[in-house]
């Protein structure tokens, strides 16, 4: 039975988080890169190939922009305004390599501009200070070019309140031991909303960069998280003795669940503590139209064969199988955006995991 075709049940368990890739071009030649294979092939869909996709995509909460590089999209604004219009996000995540400080700058205005309302994150990759950096993005000069599109993008966000800054760092072989390091740069010099890290994932480009040692990576997450719970308490600072122990339990709860989930994945290979709801409350769609339940997985289906009808797609007969396919597989992975959603949509995770994680690391036990 398809749950999701019972209209009662959607607002409960339907496409929440789109991923979106909106162009394949780069500018950055990432060792780390999961989707090498796929960048520089000209592909990407028109304006009105998009607008008929979103016209069709159920109501959304959640827009993260994919590529390729995003702010190589000149009408970027553009496409993240029609998925405003037609399905009413409340928030949209822009990846960037920073490689384009002023041209990111301006894509960000203009997008702030053109969609009142909608809260908007600008998420800089940096993956090590800046020797490491420029080696694993294998880009020369890449480190001060993304720093300088941080504190653009700070000034700005001094004017535009809806605007969050935040750092992404992939996690690899080449920066493990220098994560510490780069995130008390990123803490006391960048004035971040936060700072994120993810393991590599994928088939990266240079296989060499994805072999990380267990036991460092856990001792590196031990330390991260207490820096992390800084950006936690800062943002909670101002409310009310009830509401700020809610948002740090909740905050730093949710960043223990997620590393312990994934960790245990890496290390041991260990099923999730709840079901991937990969193809149930998030897809992808890549640069030529490809729709799929996880970016790691094979395509489901082309959206041109449906006439770029999003809902077609998503409620047909594949995706449903490719569901069932999920499940039987068992392919838990440690992508962050669907160890992240399926805690999200789970009350198990949420009410009973995350707080008791959060209780036993207040108490300094093991939560890993």
């Amino acid at each position: 039975m398809n749950l999701r075709r019972w209209p009662l049940l959607r607002q409960f368990y339907d496409l929440r988080f789109l991923i979106f890739y909106v162009t394949s071009q780069c500018n950055g030649r990432c060792r780390s890169c999961f989707f090498w294979q796929g960048l520089n092939s000209g592909r990407a869909l028109e304006l009105e190939q998009i607008e008929k996709l979103a016209a069709t995509t159920p109501r959304i909460r959640t827009l993260l922009i994919g590529g390729g590089e995003p702010s190589l999209r000149a009408e970027l604004p553009q496409i993240v305004s029609i998925f405003r219009r037609h399905n009413h996000i409340h928030d949209v995540s822009i990846p960037t390599n920073g490689l384009l400080p002023g041209r990111i700058e301006a894509l960000a205005r203009e997008i702030l501009t053109l969609n009142p309302g909608l809260a908007v994150s600008f998420n800089v990759s940096v993956d090590g200070l800046a020797t490491t950096h420029d080696k694993i993005r294998d880009v020369p000069g890449n480190f001060p070019r993304a720093i300088e599109t941080i504190r653009r993008l700070v000034a700005l966000r001094r004017e535009q309140p809806r605007l969050s800054v935040v750092m992404n760092s992939v996690i690899c072989a080449e920066n493990l031991g220098e994560l510490v390091s780069l995130a008390e740069f990123a803490w006391a010099e960048l004035e971040l909303d936060g700072h994120f890290f993810e393991l590599i994932r994928g088939s990266p480009k240079e296989l060499a960069v994805a072999g990380i040692e267990p036991k460092l990576l856990a001792e590196v997450y031990g330390r991260l998280i207490g820096i992390q719970e800084r950006y936690v308490l800062r943002a909670a600072s101002g409310q009310g003795v009830i509401r700020r122990t809610i948002r740090r339990i909740l905050g730093v709860g949710r960043l223990l669940w997620q590393y312990r989930t994934q960790y245990r994945r890496y290390a041991y290979g260990r099923l999730w503590a709840v079901p991937c709801l990969a193809g149930k409350t998030i897809a992808v769609v890549e640069p030529d139209g490809t729709l799929k339940a996880c970016e790691l997985r094979g395509a489901v289906q082309n959206l041109a064969d449906t006439g770029w009808d999003m809902g077609a797609a998503w409620y047909g007969p594949e995706m449903g199988e490719e569901v069932h396919r999920i499940a039987a597989d068992e392919c838990d992975c440690t992508h962050v955006c669907f160890v992240q959603s399926s805690r999200d949509h789970s009350l198990f995770a949420t009410f009973l995991q995350v707080p008791w994680l959060w209780l036993r690391y207040a108490r300094g036990l093991a939560w890993l």
